[in-house]
């Protein structure tokens, strides 16, 4: 039986551009982020809804309800490169024994303002803020 199914589908990356006005440098000039790419998701779940006092012989012969939500997110990765200066990076292999990068990736992942206010189902709660 099954009690649970989670699927996706993911959309292409699309390339941003960044534009001029933006501040691609954070505060102490360490990253600059060069890159931004976007994509959209799609998470789908059906799932059943056992109950909790639940007798296994009636297992097959009782119908339960299910539900089937989707839920649309967005990831955005941009590209980093990394400046820091010769002390910092001696630290940081002396803490982390090994050299920092000179370029990293961050990602984030949000909804659209539609998809926020939507009717979320309890199965994808944890994904989303309050």
């Amino acid at each position: 039986m099954l009690v649970i199914q989670l699927s996706k589908k993911m959309q292409e990356l699309t390339a941003i551009k960044i534009a001029s006005e933006f501040n691609k440098y954070s505060s102490q000039k360490m990253f600059h982020l060069t890159l931004v790419n976007v994509r959209n998701v799609q998470l789908y779940v059906k799932r059943l809804f056992v109950p909790t006092n639940f007798n296994v012989r009636q297992l097959r012969s009782t119908s339960y309800q299910t539900e089937e939500k989707n839920i649309f997110l967005r990831i955005a990765s941009g590209n980093l490169d990394v400046n820091i200066s010769n002390e910092f990076s001696a630290e940081m292999e002396e803490t982390v024994k090994k050299k920092p990068p000179s370029k990293t990736s961050i990602q984030m992942i949000f909804t659209g303002f539609h998809e926020h206010n939507s009717d979320v189902s309890p199965v994808f709660k944890d994904l989303l803020p309050l």
